[in-house]
């Protein structure tokens, strides 16, 4: 399993630039100034805040180019998700 600073040192030697953030919050405030090709969202946050924050990202119509990806520590059914 990696962490944040693994799959972002990851990240990095693939060639891609990174920012991270830490809950729904920080991630609305950077998108618009970072205008990412790509959004990883943790499952695993608290209280359904990542699949808010993919509903908030795609609620943006600025957003139609980013895609979303999401990330989950352990495997899940599809039924349950």
């Amino acid at each position: 399993v990696l962490g944040t600073p693994e799959l972002r040192a990851h990240l990095v030697r693939q060639g891609c630039t990174t920012s991270v953030a830490f809950d729904e919050r920080q991630a609305l405030g950077i998108i618009p100034s970072v205008r990412p090709n790509l959004v990883l969202i943790d499952l695993n946050l608290p209280r359904g805040e990542g699949l808010r924050l993919a509903a908030r990202i795609r609620a943006d119509h600025s957003n139609n180019h980013v895609r979303i990806a999401f990330l989950w520590q352990q495997a899940i059914e599809p039924a349950l998700f």
